[in-house]
């Protein structure tokens, strides 16, 4: 208790340290320069991650909008020497993270990167320059042509971030719906998920992340690690296959979830509650599981929906009336300026179960992750989604949905 009490206190104190610097250097662009650049390669502060969820708010105070990439930021800046990091990530463009990189890379911290291609910035060119693009050497920063580790044209969407140590903490896996950019920060609604000391899981994205360094097709791109006692699964993406039921993981995951007679102490009343927090939610796939949720609605579940980039035709779906009077769907998407361009949404991709799930009567579950409600991310891209079993880490997430849900959207009408 008292070791976990502290790592709290040294993440908290360390946020607001980082505060100081990433707010001037995020809105002026600055980079650290040579002399920073020398600071910041010095000894590694005391600092170590923290597990569990931490949520950006891109309408709150600057910690607020800062908290993801202060997380982040404070885990390069504990690296020593001799430990690696390893980001995949679909862009970078905040020149203080990247003034952290580089030095971790001069302190003699392996620093490892797989990129998007199409997302050029002055700092993904300025890593590539420090850091260099050989993937045999101790660092790199490369960019997926097309996707990694699929077959056919697709993107790089995944956001991890492995560390092998950070401060106290070894094989620190973090997984995101936020990438390094300011948009992360200011424009959306973001998560970040740590888990510490777990070999099997760091393991997992370990040896994924070293197939999408090659930018070759795997054999079998679709891999599922799952941890003692099913704690934690990680799916990576994409899955071949046809249809958009039978070999759809999430399509998958909702047959498995009944609506009524919960026992205590989860659900409301009885019955099971599905929340979903999803930024791009489009197409064919999109369309079947915004019928599959509006099923479960109808059968006696309670369903909640904030969505950022629905399709006309999936927004429809949803705000379908039906036999309990639909799903409660909210838009997060807001144009503060009226110039045409969305200033703010949700961009989360995650899914809580609180109710019956397969033949557990009480199950709390968190799906969250880089994948959106899409077929290219389910078929073509590279993405990850982390299942979390955890009652308290259910807490967390219905805090992050309640707080968008009312300070950050906005009902719906029924479309019928």
């Amino acid at each position: 208790m008292f070791v976990k009490l502290t790592a709290v206190l040294s993440a908290t104190v360390l946020a607001v340290v980082a505060l100081a610097t990433s707010t001037s250097a995020a809105s002026s662009g600055a980079t650290a320069g040579p002399q920073g650049l020398q600071r910041l390669a010095g000894a590694a502060i005391p600092f170590t991650p923290p597990p569990g969820a931490v949520f950006n708010r891109p309408s709150g105070t600057p910690e607020a909008k800062h908290r993801i990439i202060n997380r982040i930021d404070s885990a390069i800046a504990s690296t020593r020497r001799g430990s690696t990091i390893r980001i995949a990530t679909w862009a970078i463009d905040i020149p203080k993270t990247t003034d952290r990189l580089v030095a971790a890379h001069r302190r003699g911290v392996n620093v490892r990167m797989v990129l998007n291609h199409k997302a050029d910035s002055a700092q993904l060119r300025r890593l590539q320059r420090d850091l260099g693009t050989d993937i045999d050497a101790r660092s790199y920063a490369v960019v997926c042509r097309n996707g990694c580790r699929g077959s056919q044209l697709a993107a790089m969407h995944a956001k991890f971030y492995l560390f092998s140590q950070a401060g106290r903490a070894s094989k620190v896996v973090m997984v995101s719906s936020a990438n390094l950019t300011q948009g992360g920060i200011f424009k959306g609604w973001n998560d970040l998920f740590t888990v510490v000391n777990n070999h099997r899981l760091y393991v997992g994205f370990r040896d994924v992340f070293t197939q999408m360094r090659t930018s070759q097709p795997a054999k079998t791109p679709y891999k599922i690690v799952t941890t003692p006692a099913g704690r934690f699964q990680a799916r990576f993406y994409p899955r071949p296959g046809d249809g958009t039921r039978k070999t759809d993981p999430v399509y998958q995951d909702l047959t498995r979830v009944r609506c009524n007679g919960v026992r205590a102490g989860t659900g409301i009343n009885g019955h099971t509650v599905v929340r979903v927090s999803m930024f791009y939610w489009t197409g064919l796939r999109g369309e079947v599981l915004a019928r599959k949720l509006l099923a479960l609605d109808n059968a006696g579940c309670i369903v909640k929906v904030i969505y950022g980039a629905p399709s006309p035709r999936v927004s429809a779906i949803l705000r379908h009336r039906g036999k309990n009077d639909g799903i409660d769907v909210r838009d997060s998407r807001y144009d503060f300026n009226r110039e045409g361009t969305v200033d703010e949404r949700v961009h989360t991709k995650y899914m809580l179960v609180s109710g019956i799930f397969g033949t557990n009567r009480s199950a709390s579950f968190v799906w969250t992750g880089s994948a959106n409600w899409t077929k290219p991310s389910l078929r073509r891209a590279d993405e990850v989604t982390l299942r979390i079993r955890s009652k308290g880490t259910h807490s967390h997430y219905l805090t992050n949905f309640r707080d968008a849900y009312r300070n950050g959207s906005r009902p719906t009408p029924y479309s019928n």
